[in-house]
């Protein structure tokens, strides 16, 4: 019992430095003290030795540095903000597991599905369009059908 205490302890620990550092890493990025990063600010930041010592402790170099930022800017305007920042460098670490794959694969899926669905409503729509079209240029070359 008292060796898993000690695993345990030993990965908090771990985890809260992490964090730290990673906050440490926004922060200092962060050079309008915003709250929040911009792309500018991020890629300025890259050639912060320390900055690229953090980024190999999550496996990443100066490219997938960039693409990181992409990721964590899932609304796309252009900045990430503290939390975002940290909680994505802590589930980015190290290498992909199997259930990150899978939940990736099955997202994936769910999103291809409503997608197929929309474009079924969109070409249905299209059609009744097409249709009310080609009855209204009918009805307007014959001369009987619009006086009905």
């Amino acid at each position: 019992a008292e060796d898993r205490d000690l695993v345990i302890q030993d990965y908090l620990e771990k985890e809260s430095k992490f964090s730290k550092d990673a906050q440490a890493v926004f922060q200092e990025a962060d050079a309008d003290d915003s709250g929040a990063i911009t792309f500018a600010e991020f890629t300025g930041h890259l050639e912060d030795l320390r900055v690229q010592a953090f980024l190999r402790s999550m496996e990443l170099d100066g490219v997938e540095a960039v693409r990181l930022f992409k990721l964590l800017d899932a609304d796309g305007n252009g900045s990430i903000e503290i939390d975002e920042f940290v909680q994505g460098c802590m589930c980015l670490r190290g290498s992909a597991k199997t259930l990150d794959l899978a939940m990736l694969l099955f997202e994936q899926r769910k999103a291809m599905k409503r997608w197929m669905s929309f474009m079924s409503y969109v070409d249905v729509k299209l059609n009744e369009i097409s249709k009310q079209q080609r009855t209204m240029s009918h009805a307007g070359s014959n001369p009987k059908l619009l006086q009905t």
